[in-house]
């Protein structure tokens, strides 16, 4: 009489691991939606719809979303991503497109942070102010540069280029 009660014990843990195993199953069924959100000017939303889909690799529940979250973040011109699920079956993605506010030198591009962009097709961002230094970070320049960009809001008037010598002279 000894181990009927401990055998009782492990056949009720049986029954609810076997039960919450077919719940999880249950509620981890494949995604039927994925909406992706946000407003696009560089970025392809088709490209953006099929780095996700390929990165899906699970259900409801079972799906990697910091993963899924990391690999988005890491194309060129996503500047963030918001990845969340939402009952029954969906996957909201919110993405916030990069955007080039300088180019840096002769090639490169930057960011409102005066971090480097790599755009690889840049025909249409010409008209961009080139910043040039041979000293300081892109960073310092960018922040320079809003500053002296925000002083000239009154008069009107634009800087096609700033340039910072090896001196540090502006």
């Amino acid at each position: 009489f000894g181990s009927l009660p401990l055998l009782i014990l492990l056949a009720i843990l049986a029954l609810v691991i076997y039960g919450v195993s077919l719940l999880y199953k249950q509620i981890d069924r494949p995604l039927t939606n994925v909406m992706i959100g946000g407003d696009f000017t560089f970025l392809k939303t088709a490209e953006l719809t099929e780095l996700v889909v390929e990165e899906i690799d699970g259900g409801f529940l079972s799906i990697d979303l910091g993963h899924l979250s990391a690999v988005l973040d890491e194309h060129p011109w996503v500047d963030e991503v918001s990845v969340r699920r939402q009952w029954p079956s969906k996957l909201k993605v919110e993405v916030i497109e990069e955007v080039p506010i300088a180019r840096w030198g002769e090639k490169g591009f930057l960011n409102r942070l005066g971090e480097e962009l790599l755009i690889e097709n840049n025909s249409q961002l010409g008209a961009l102010p080139v910043l040039r230094a041979d000293f300081g970070s892109s960073r310092e320049m960018m922040e320079n540069y809003q500053l002296l960009a925000e002083l000239l809001i009154p008069t009107g008037l634009k800087i096609a280029e700033l340039k910072r010598d090896d001196l540090g002279v502006w």
